[in-house]
């Protein structure tokens, strides 16, 4: 796979046997993915696999653990975590949240526990 400039990344495949090698058309844009998580937001989803998205952007599980990789510099968990940390911070911010729990604001920002939160929060800080 390789990474431009521009942030995308062109996978090459190659079939087994002395079969032709070829080009997949795969790609992956930065701004669209990064669009899709501002629009979507699929972080939310506590069950959220990779897979998930892999389905969503047509194509595979490790093209899009590559993408994540080589354009964000961390792993699929930190990236989803990276956001999910966002959505609390923001959560907190609102006054119709003023009374709710760091439990429950973590609840709805996609952790599936408050424990998952703290990890994730000390290892991203």
């Amino acid at each position: 796979m390789a990474l431009t400039r521009s942030g995308h990344i062109y996978p090459e495949s190659g079939l087994a046997n002395n079969e032709l090698k070829v080009q997949e058309k795969i790609v992956i844009h930065q701004q669209d993915f990064e669009d899709y998580f501002h629009n979507h937001k699929p972080y939310l989803i506590s069950t959220l696999k990779i897979e998930d998205l892999a389905i969503t952007f047509n194509t595979n599980r490790q093209y899009l653990s590559k993408f994540i990789s080589e354009v964000y510099k961390v792993n699929f968990n930190q990236y989803i975590n990276s956001w999910r940390i966002n959505e609390v911070n923001q959560l907190t911010s609102l006054k119709d949240n003023q009374d709710r729990s760091i439990e429950e604001l973590s609840q709805m920002a996609g952790f599936g526990s408050v424990r998952s939160y703290w990890r994730a929060k000390k290892h991203i800080s």
